[in-house]
């Protein structure tokens, strides 16, 4: 529900400059289709400026902060099964114990 909202609030405060522009692949194949189609503005938001490569850059500006996020919020608070070298894979202690059924 939450995220609901939330893509509509984007879409209210932004849908007019952008089109609902959130889905780069739902925003720049019709923006093509209608440049190559004889719409030489499509790339070109309602003042002229170039829009096209916002939603496409948007996102992965967006993920890079948020793994940077998480991992400075809530990753660095997580427990580890101790120390490990580089490159090995994290394991339990109780991984390689035999247990009698």
């Amino acid at each position: 529900m939450v995220i609901g909202f939330l893509i509509v609030a984007i879409g209210m405060a932004w849908g007019t400059d952008a089109g609902y522009a959130i889905n780069p692949a739902r925003d720049f194949g019709p923006r093509l289709a209608s440049f190559v189609t004889g719409f030489h503005h499509a790339f070109q938001d309602q003042y002229g400026n170039l829009y096209f490569w916002i939603p496409i850059v948007g996102p992965i500006v967006g993920g890079i902060l948020g793994v940077a996020a998480y991992e400075f919020l809530v990753g660095r608070f997580l427990p580890t099964a101790g120390p490990q070298e580089p490159g090995e894979l994290p394991t339990t202690p109780d991984q390689f114990e035999t247990k009698p059924e």
